[in-house]
Formats: structure tokens, C-alpha cells, sequence
């Protein structure tokens, strides 16, 4: 029988890169046809697997793959340094000024707690399933195919924009650093945008983006690391010098009376909120790392809970400061921060803030950048869009450069038609719907009967990488051939073998095991032992869980739109609001009651299912206070994300694909055939 090409030839054939024969030596792959037949063993035992099976054995590789190669540190300055650097010199002020008041301190807070438990079920689901994708992956893995690529789709557009905006904030600092020699330029040279008189296109942002873009794809990554902790060294340093500043301009006037600090009600606190979520939205940016990650179990929720906690009080204690330093309806829209120091009379503080507000902005659009291509790779991966165009890799810097090109050109045309004001107004809802879904996911995976991920103990959990396996559909026949004696007895594996079994039901769900026996106790949809969840009390889970979307939904419908306490009627939309929250609170203690999997995880999140569904509730309460426009705009990139799935990545995708009929298998230690 011939030897059949293993993974990495694959691999690098779909990357035209030459194939490392380096990483997999010490391991002979012996592929085995998938027939009705037997296949002689050595022990003269006998193999049966029902056609349109594949599983994949994967050893533990000594070495790291080739993007495996971040700490806990690096994670945490593309979080911090992104989420405080775009919530301090573009948020705040905004939100401030046209939203909240002086009470964005309060919707700093709301979105501090929200951020936490967000990010508690990111760290789960990432030391579950430590792959590239972020809530794509997860979406892809609970909800379908479907949901994930809308997901995907819309998440990728919703870090364009913040890119695009963040180039933007940095071409008003370089105006004021110049003293308006810049806009002055742009509006003779260029003139104003004919749907916008008061804007230009802002040529100085795209060459921003085009130089950094450049820069990425030629720099190795280990120098990329080192520019961005230096870059998040000094952003950090001179936000603490902002603070210090705005210590000697306290004036508790500025906050004014009860009427004053909410000036503009519940309504604009909330409205702030939403707002200021995509500022601490760097844990999907976390979650995207988690293939590059040594130790992710270990580093992925440190990396978490250190950013969140950083990122929460910075941005609590600038908004204090910065609102107390001036009233809020002063502040400027293009670079406030600069130009309060300004008004203020602080002498040369342009200067320091304006280098500080570089640092912190080149990181936050080298941070989506980053994020952008790995998740567009992902939907690659999988073959919901063009494989050969967008999973290609550059060998040097290690990063597939035709979709970081992508993100950079897109990114560029936006700066160049949208004018900034409109991007602020038509961001955040791709990013609390992948929030909202991810708490929906942590709950559900929690109580399949399914085994879905990497448990504890499992020694794969520090070395998968898109060269261990590859995302492949498994026939449903696959848990009848399980259920059958004679697959249990078929393969004999020792303890250091681990599988990961990828099924087409649950997408790209995968399930680890340390025997292959162990397979038919993991994948049954049914549990005979008392207290373990089967397929019967998982609908019910599912159903509670849809239940309580829905719920969340109408709620924020109510507090959106209902008429205020004041207001004739405003008691009936009060006691609809404190129903709608007691019924979420019967469907979390429904859900509460069911029996969980008794999976060991490595990481759990807490207060799982009535954390998890308060911050569905929050998120949902927030999405209905957006503006118009960013549901039009989500409306016409969702449609035109539906026409792109039906029409090409349905048929392409591997999903769609026809089911593999071969079975890998690999050992840590130089197998021989068998």
C-alpha cells in the first residue's frame, strides 16, 4: 500500500510554500482505506469503520508551529494598548459629549462588569478550543455553519472600520501637533467630500495605514512584538501622565447638580455604554491569539483578566478626570484630548499627549489589523472564501499577507469616502451580537452531552496549530460505527496518544480523548448514568437558552422605546421590563437545574448560566440603543454577506465538502506499520 501525502504537504501545497520536513521527522503517518471489510492488525485483531469517517490522530508535537509563538505579555498589549488607546483619544469624549455627560463614569463601570464575564466566556471557550477563528470558531462550533459565517463577515467589517477610525484620530493628532497645516492642505488640495462639505478625504490616514500595513508584512514577527511592547510602553506611560495632569484642574463644578451629571437620563448612560464597548472589546482579539499562544490554558485567562481589570480602571479614571477637568459639551470632536490640555493652558502638554496618542493608535490599527486577516485566514480555512487568494502566508513574517493587504486596502477606502463621525455612529454591533452569542455558547456547551473541547489533563492542549489537524467533515455514521464493540477493540492507542474528533454536526466541535475507546462514552447523544445530561435535557437547555434571547431582546425593545416613569403608560413598560427580567430569571434556574457535562475543564467560567445571562441581557439592552445607521449599515453588510454564503461559500465550504474516506493515524513516538 502507498504512503499517503501527510497534512503538512497538504498544508504547504494550499500555501505554494516549500514543505518542512523538519517538524514532522520521528512520526511515520499510515493512512488506512475506510472499508466494510477487516484490515489485519498486528495483534490479529480486526478494524471496522463505517464509510465517510475520518478521524484524526494527532501526536504531540516537540516543536511549536510556525505562529506559535506568543506569551501572555504580547496578548496583553494588543488588549490594553488597544482598548485604552481608541476609548481614551476617540470614545470618551464622543460618548461624553453626545451621550452620556458627566455620567459616562457610570457607563464606564456597566461596561467593566459586561467586559468581565464576556471575557470569562472567551477564556472558556479559548482553552476549550485553543484554534484561530475567536467567536467565529465558537459560533461555528454551536450554531452552524450559517450563524458563523455572518458572524465572521460582520466582525471583519466592524474591524475595518475601527481600523479606518483609528487613522483617522491619528491624522487629527498630526493636525494638531502641525497646527492645522494638514486639514489646511487636504481642503485646498483635495477638496470636500460631495455627500459631506465639512469633511476631506483624508489621504494622511491612508498613507498611516498603508505604512503600517507595509511595515507588517515585510517585518519578521518577533520584531512586530517588540515595536508594539515598545509602542504600548509609551502610550502607558504618558496616560499616566494625563492623569496626573488632570489631578491640578479638578473642578467638581463641571459635574454640576443631580440634573446636570445626567443630563441626558438612563437612556444616554446606556447609549454611552454600547459605545464604549468596542473600546474593550480587545478579548476577541485575545481569543483570535489563542493558536499562537504557548500554554493557553495558562496565559489565555491571565491575559484576560489582567487586560479587562487594566483597561476598566484607565478608562474609569480618565473619563472621572477629563469631566471634571472641563464640562462635557466642550469637548472637541477631532482629537479632544489635545486640544482640552490646550484650552487648559497646559504648557507643551500637545506635545507629550500627541506622542503618546501616536504610539496608541498605531497599535490599535496594527492590533485589527492583525485581528482582521486571522479572521478573514479562518473563514479561508474553512473555504467560505476563496482559499487561494486569501491562505497565503508570508514565510517571513509568518502572516497570511494577501488578507492583511485586503484589510489595509479596504481600511483605505473607507478614509477616503467616510467622513469620521459616521464611523463613530456605525460601529459596535457586529461586536456585542459575537458577545451576546459567545454567552450563548459558554451556556449550551456546558450542558451538551457532548464532550466539546480539551479537558484537563489532556497534553495536546499546549501545541494544537492549523499544521496538528485540519478541519474535516465526519460522516453522522460516525457515532453508529462508535456505538459498535468491534471500534472499541479496533485500535490500540498508548496513553500519550490524543484524538480530536471533528464531526460535521457541530461544525468544526472538536473532541479530545486520551483512548480511542473512550470515543463511544464521549460522542453518545445519550447518558445512562443518573445526573449526566443527554439529548433529551439538552433541547431543553437549548430551548431556555432561545427562550432567554428572546426575552433579552423584547426587553431591549421596551427600555428603548417604551415611554419613560414619568410619562403617561411609563408603568406598564416598567412592569414589562421587571417581567421580561424575572422570566430570564426562571430560564436561568431552569437551565441551572439541568444536569452539566462533567467534563474537567481547565478553565470554567463562573456564575454559569446566570452570569453568562445577565450579560446577554445587558448587551441586548445595548444593542437597541445604537443608532439607526449602524443597524442600516449591519442590514446591508448582512445581505450582502447572505448573497456571498448562498452563492459561493455553501457549495465551497468544508462543510459542504463530500466526506473523507481514509483515517489518519499518528503517534508521538516512530510507529511502524502495523
Amino acid at each position: 500500500m502507498a504512503r499517503p501525502t501527510s497534512f503538512a504537504h497538504e498544508q504547504a501545497g494550499a500555501n505554494n510554500q516549500p514543505l518542512q520536513t523538519g517538524r514532522l521527522s520521528s512520526v511515520k503517518q499510515i493512512l488506512y482505506p475506510a472499508v466494510t471489510g477487516g484490515t489485519d492488525r498486528r495483534d490479529g485483531q480486526s478494524s471496522r469503520v463505517s464509510q465517510g469517517s475520518r478521524v484524526l490522530l494527532v501526536r504531540q508535537r516537540e516543536e511549536r508551529s510556525r505562529i506559535n509563538q506568543c506569551s501572555c505579555s504580547p496578548m496583553q498589549h494588543r488588549r490594553v494598548g488597544s482598548g485604552s488607546a481608541l476609548g481614551i483619544y476617540v470614545y470618551i469624549s464622543a460618548a461624553a459629549k453626545d451621550h452620556s455627560g458627566p455620567a459616562i463614569v457610570l457607563s464606564v463601570l456597566g461596561v467593566g462588569v459586561v467586559s468581565w464575564i464576556v471575557g470569562s466566556c472567551y477564556s472558556e471557550l479559548s482553552c476549550r478550543v485553543p484554534q484561530m477563528g475567536s467567536c467565529y470558531l465558537y459560533s461555528y462550533t454551536i450554531f452552524g455553519e450559517l450563524v458563523a459565517f455572518l458572524v465572521g463577515w460582520n466582525l471583519i467589517l466592524e474591524a475595518v472600520i475601527t481600523i479606518a477610525l483609528a487613522a483617522q484620530s491619528l491624522s487629527d493628532h498630526l493636525d494638531v501637533l502641525s497646527d492645522g497645516q494638514l486639514a489646511g492642505w487636504m481642503r485646498r488640495d483635495l477638496g470636500r467630500l460631495p455627500w459631506d462639505q465639512q469633511s476631506s478625504p483624508d489621504i494622511v490616514a491612508v498613507g498611516v495605514i498603508a505604512v503600517v500595513a507595509a511595515a507588517a508584512i515585510c517585518a519578521k514577527k518577533k520584531c512586530s512584538l517588540t515595536v508594539q511592547a515598545c509602542l504600548f510602553v509609551l502610550h502607558l506611560l504618558v496616560v499616566i501622565a494625563v492623569i496626573f495632569l488632570s489631578l491640578f484642574h479638578v473642578n467638581p463644578s463641571n459635574w454640576g447638580t443631580d440634573s446636570d451629571f445626567f443630563r441626558f437620563g438612563p437612556q444616554g448612560v446606556i447609549s454611552g455604554a454600547a459605545l464604549l464597548m468596542s473600546s474593550l472589546s480587545g478579548v476577541k482579539s485575545i481569543a483570535m491569539t489563542a493558536e499562537e499562544v504557548r500554554k493557553p490554558s495558562r496565559n489565555i485567562p491571565i491575559a484576560h483578566t489582567l487586560s479587562v481589570m487594566i483597561c476598566s480602571v484607565t478608562l474609569f479614571t480618565l473619563s472621572a478626570f477629563l469631566t471634571l477637568s472641563a464640562p462635557a459639551d466642550l469637548f472637541a470632536e477631532h482629537a479632544p484630548v489635545l486640544r482640552l490640555f490646550e484650552d487648559l493652558k497646559v504648557r507643551n502638554s500637545k506635545y507629550l499627549l500627541g506622542v503618546g496618542a501616536v504610539c496608541g493608535l498605531l497599535l490599535v490599527i496594527v492590533n485589527q489589523i492583525q485581528y482582521a486577516e486571522r479572521l478573514i485566514y479562518s473563514l479561508a480555512r474553512d473555504k467560505l472564501l476563496p482559499v487561494r487568494l486569501f491562505a497565503r502566508w508570508n514565510i517571513r513574517s509568518n502572516t497570511p499577507w494577501c488578507c492583511r493587504l485586503m484589510v489595509a486596502c479596504f481600511a483605505g477606502v473607507i478614509c477616503l469616502t467616510v467622513p469620521f463621525r459616521c464611523l463613530l455612529e456605525t460601529i459596535s454591533v457586529g461586536v456585542l451580537i459575537s458577545f451576546a452569542l459567545t454567552c450563548m455558547a459558554v451556556v449550551m456547551v456546558r450542558y451538551d452531552p457532548c464532550q466539546i473541547g480539551l479537558g484537563k489533563g489532556n497534553p495536546l492542549r499546549k501545541s494544537i496549530s492549523a499544521e496538528s489537524f485540519v478541519m474535516s467533515r465526519v460522516s453522522s455514521e460516525l457515532s453508529e460505527a462508535t456505538t459498535n464493540s468491534e471500534v472499541s477493540h479496533s485500535v490500540s492507542l498508548t496513553l500519550k496518544e490524543t484524538a480530536i474528533l471533528l464531526t460535521a454536526e457541530k461544525g468544526t466541535t472538536m473532541y479530545s480523548v486520551d483512548r480511542f475507546p473512550a470515543i463511544e462514552e464521549e460522542c453518545s447523544s445519550t447518558s445512562s448514568g443518573d445526573g449526566l445530561p443527554d439529548l433529551r435535557t439538552y433541547r431543553r437547555v437549548v430551548n431556555a437558552v432561545i427562550w432567554t434571547g428572546i426575552c433579552s431582546l423584547v426587553l431591549g425593545a421596551v427600555v428603548r422605546f417604551g415611554p419613560a416613569t414619568g410619562e403617561p403608560l411609563g408603568w406598564l413598560a416598567l412592569s414589562t421590563s421587571f417581567s421580561l427580567i424575572f422570566l430570564n430569571i426562571c430560564c436561568a434556574l431552569y437551565i441551572y437545574r439541568a444536569p452539566t457535562n462533567q467534563m474537567m475543564l481547565v478553565y470554567s467560567a463562573g456564575g454559569v448560566p446566570f452570569l453568562p445571562v445577565a450579560a446577554m441581557m445587558c448587551l441586548c439592552v445595548m444593542l437597541f440603543h445604537l443608532p439607526a445607521v449602524a443597524w442600516i449599515r449591519w442590514s446591508a453588510w448582512s445581505s450582502l454577506g447572505l448573497i456571498m454564503y448562498f452563492t459561493y461559500s455553501r457549495s465551497r465550504s468544508t462543510e459542504g465538502a463530500p466526506p473523507a474516506k481514509e483515517i489518519f493515524y499518528s503517534n508521538e513516538m516512530a510507529m511502524q506499520s502495523i
